[in-house]
């Protein structure tokens, strides 16, 4: 098997994102791949489109920042010299899919929870029928 040499892996900031990015960074090292954070903020405008009031701009770029700081943290606890990351608004698993491909990755890895709502819609689903490239999926239990 050839070694890796981009890995992007999808978080969600959440509590679980720390097994799943020390998955990535492991995996990283075995190969000495270049690894890119990704993170999608979700398009407010489908979320509040009966709220015409709201400044839909300034919520963004406060979740923008939070985001960026969030994945600060993460970064700074890593001792993986080939990391980046990035923060899109779009919608899953399009935002990860179109990243993959402008960033020309050789493997994504992403997160899974089962439970109930992730029969029904599942972002895994779809990176699995359309991923440009290699595919991990960690699965994550509810704790």
């Amino acid at each position: 098997m050839a070694a890796y040499q981009h890995i992007l892996v999808a978080l969600n900031l959440d509590e679980d994102s720390r097994a799943l990015l020390d998955k990535a960074v492991e995996r990283a090292r075995i190969d000495n791949a270049k690894l890119t954070l990704l993170h999608v903020n979700m398009q407010l405008n489908q979320l509040y489109s009966d709220m015409i009031a709201m400044d839909l701009a300034e919520i963004k770029q406060q979740l923008a920042e939070q985001s960026i700081a969030e994945l600060d943290l993460l970064m700074a606890e890593i001792d993986y010299p080939l990391i980046e990351h990035r923060i899109v608004c779009g919608e899953m698993p399009e935002s990860i899919l179109t990243s993959a491909r402008s960033l020309e990755v050789d493997l994504i890895i992403a997160g899974h929870h089962h439970g109930l709502w992730s029969y029904f819609h599942t972002t895994a689903k779809k990176l699995l029928n359309q991923a440009p490239c290699d595919l991990l999926i960690v699965p994550i239990t509810n704790h």
